[in-house]
């Protein structure tokens, strides 16, 4: 190996699927603050608020950032606490829940389908952005090739690991604030606040289905948590950062996304920021804003294609979903934004609650034995699935499709599959046991 080689080794992250060890679990409350602000303060915030407001109106939309950011902050904790207890990734502890290889691999292609969309939405309004900056400049216009530029380089963060996402979240983060007042001063100078504040909504939703937009925006980082979470000092620290860096940007970006929708009559915040004419520093920032957001994305997604490929590193799974996600922005993926959003709630919701209910409740916080090293690979289960697990996620994935919008069904598919699960595995355990 040359000099070079090793200079890259030592700092492109190495842990894959297996755990990282206590004294390489160093990141504290404010390392994991920063990353989900950063993961926070982006495009896709900016986007709820311009469809929830029209939508609902003011208060309801309040409330339904509020309550919505908080559910998913405080389910995200408890995930959380399965990668600080254990060093593993999310994709490794849900072996034992869903099974492995099998049910560990259906899992993580589930993840990879909710991360690469996000991905896509993200990079894809960000490359426009890119593009009305680069424009304003040089009166060139070319979209499709600042997504592909913007995707290409969301890679790069993503692959170094962790301690380069959070040192670039450090960065970030303070000028994306900034960004967002300059926003919000910029209606209040431009526009009749009380005229925005009194705008009378469509009522094309309702609040239950408010929440699981919220709910269903979180739902993939709240399965993969302990992604981020194993890299952590402590329980205490996981609850902390998570907390604050989750629920109080996303109220505060989101309730700013709607009132540039109402004030500009565009619910595309690049658009919105052209129209305040806050300029090419905006429009650049927001771009960034974008990095602190995909690397998370994307450093997830590597870790769950490295569940499936375990014969690829980590950093080249992430390129491969890079490429993947920066083809799907090319393709204007946010055309199906909402359709995204409902998607990811029908998936995930009944994964998270069998997740919970297995580390929990079946497990007592204990993991099987065959997970102290992940990476050989060992078979979890008969023949490498749990149908118990999927029995309940198919059940949950089912009665959260028929549902009405009119009723929390995110929250039920949750419980229900978790039910279920909890019941399923006691019942099997009290036959064995005969």
């Amino acid at each position: 190996m040359n000099e070079t080689q090793e200079t890259l080794g030592a700092l492109i992250e190495q842990y894959g699927v297996d755990a990282v060890p206590k004294s390489a679990r160093t990141k504290t409350w404010f390392d994991v603050m920063v990353i989900y602000a950063g993961l926070n303060i982006s495009i896709g915030a900016l986007l709820f608020g311009g469809v929830l407001v029209p939508g609902l109106g003011w208060k309801e939309a309040l409330a339904v950032t509020v309550v919505g950011n908080v559910i998913a902050a405080t389910i995200m904790v408890l995930t959380g606490h399965m990668g600080v207890d254990h060093g593993l990734p999310a994709s490794v502890i849900n072996r034992q829940s869903l099974g492995h290889p099998l049910g560990a691999n259906i899992n993580a292609l589930i993840i990879l389908v909710g991360l690469t969309g996000w991905f896509g939405v993200q990079n894809e309004v960000a490359g426009l952005a890119l593009s009305k900056a680069v424009e304003s400049v040089s009166g060139f216009s070319a979209p499709v090739l600042m997504i592909f530029l913007l995707g290409a380089t969301n890679v790069l963060v993503s692959v170094m690991g962790i301690e380069s996402i959070k040192w670039l979240s450090r960065f970030s983060v303070p000028l994306l604030i900034g960004v967002l007042i300059w926003a919000a001063v910029a209606l209040v100078d431009q526009y009749d606040f009380k005229q925005l504040l009194t705008y009378a909504p469509s009522k094309t939703l309702n609040f239950m289905q408010g929440i699981d937009w919220i709910i269903g925006g979180w739902i993939v980082g709240v399965h993969v948590a302990a992604d981020v979470a194993r890299h952590v000092k402590s329980r205490g620290h996981n609850w902390v950062g998570t907390l604050l860096g989750v629920a109080p940007l996303a109220m505060f970006a989101g309730l700013l996304g709607a009132m540039m929708a109402l004030a500009t009559g565009d619910w595309n915040p690049v658009e919105a920021i052209a129209v305040l004419g806050l300029g090419l520093p905006a429009m650049l920032i927001i771009t960034l804003s974008t990095w602190t957001t995909n690397d998370v994305n994307l450093y997830n997604g590597g870790l769950a294609m490295t569940n499936v490929f375990p014969k690829l590193s980590r950093w080249t799974n992430t390129i491969i979903l890079g490429a993947i996600g920066t083809a799907l922005s090319m393709l204007r993926i946010t055309e199906h934004f909402t359709s995204l959003l409902e998607m990811l709630v029908y998936l995930f919701t009944p994964l998270v609650g069998v997740s919970l209910v297995d580390y929990y409740l079946i497990r007592k916080q204990q993991l099987d034995s065959k997970l102290e090293t992940p990476s050989q690979g060992k078979t979890i289960h008969a023949s490498g699935i749990n149908t118990m697990a999927w029995i309940a996620v198919v059940i949950g994935t089912t009665v959260a499709v028929l549902l009405p919008n009119t009723l929390p069904v995110s929250l039920i598919a949750l419980l229900l599959s978790g039910a279920v699960y909890y019941a399923g595995m006691k019942l099997r355990r009290a036959q064995t046991t005969k």
